[in-house]
């Protein structure tokens, strides 16, 4: 991979010498496996490879400027008590759904989950500690504004990278960040808002794509986990729902999503590299009985694999490339 700040064409100057960023070159270059040289950068990317920013530098202020009056509306309403606005008639007690106390109630409940959630959050790492305050109101603010689907538990971990970044740009302020972070999230769950459902069809899908994957690029490790009788059903809903927050450390977790949000759509992408982390645990795989075969994937931390090791895969994979000579370099 190439270093971090080497060459000409970094991530940040690619960002920061040029009047229109050019969203193609840095996409290029997070695959060719450039890494941001410094927090402000990677925040920068992301917003980009969202979308959230767009490529012309001089209409930033005033993208920034709304989406940040826009939470604020947000947070207001939030506070908002229902005796406060309710209209004539809506009452404590009534049945509508979409009155203004149904809504109240149900925000309630919404909270007493996120915050269980954003405390579990990252418990090793104290930076989340004070980050927790900032999660509850942006988990909070997505739930108002999302009321179709609602809080799930995991949109905290899909969260946890974004505030994470946003909140260590050198100079941000506090709620600039946090704004900043709602409105990536809320990005992040347009595509992903349909494996929160209570339905489980599109979830089911996708493992079963996943499986397809799995058996195309190493059949033989296929047939002998399905000869177990593990399948993506096991360990693949967190893997997917969470964008693999999960399975590495947060730093590594970092470079992954830089690679995950420079495609779209991004679930094709994201089953690559789920079949990649099961290729490059083979060898702890195969032969093994069912139970730790199991706990090998679904605790695949313990595993120790490097990121880069499993995106290198995922490349192969792509570009049809032997994955021989990249196991044997492990």
């Amino acid at each position: 991979m190439r270093e971090k700040g080497n060459g000409p064409e970094s991530i940040t100057e690619l960002i920061d010498n040029n009047a229109v960023v050019d969203c193609q070159e840095l996409r290029v270059q997070v695959w060719a496996g450039s890494t941001p040289e410094n927090v402000r950068s990677r925040a920068l990317l992301w917003q980009l490879l969202l979308s959230c920013l767009p490529q012309d530098k001089i209409l930033w202020e005033e993208t920034l400027s709304k989406w940040r009056t826009d939470y604020a509306e947000i947070v207001r309403e939030i506070s908002k008590h229902p005796a406060d606005s309710a209209p004539d008639g809506d009452h404590p007690l009534s049945l509508e759904q979409d009155s203004h106390w149904a809504h109240f109630f149900n925000m309630r409940e919404a909270e007493k989950l996120i915050d269980l959630d954003v405390k579990r959050t990252h418990p090793a790492i104290s930076e989340f500690r004070r980050l927790e305050g900032p999660m509850h109101r942006i988990l909070l603010a997505y739930s108002l504004k999302h009321q179709e689907i609602g809080y799930r538990q995991g949109m905290n971990e899909l969260l946890a990278p974004l505030i994470y970044i946003y909140s260590e740009v050198p100079g941000i302020k506090p709620i600039d960040a946090e704004a900043d972070a709602y409105h990536s999230l809320a990005t992040v769950m347009k595509e992903m808002s349909r494996y929160y459902t209570p339905s489980l069809a599109e979830l089911h899908k996708e493992l079963d794509l996943l499986d397809d994957t799995l058996r195309l690029r190493d059949p033989e490790l296929h047939r002998y986990l399905t000869s177990l009788s593990i399948q993506p059903q096991l360990y693949g809903t967190r893997w997917i729902r969470l964008w693999l927050t999960q399975e590495f450390s947060l730093q590594q977790t970092l470079i992954l999503w830089d690679s995950i949000l420079s495609v779209h759509p991004r679930m094709p992408w994201i089953r690559s590299i789920c079949s990649s982390m099961v290729v490059a645990v083979r060898d702890k795989l195969l032969g093994a009985d069912f139970n730790t075969a199991a706990q090998t994937l679904l605790r695949y931390s313990n595993n120790n694999v490097d990121v880069e090791l499993v995106l290198k895969l995922a490349h192969a994979f792509r570009t049809g490339s032997s994955i021989q000579e990249i196991m044997s370099r492990r």
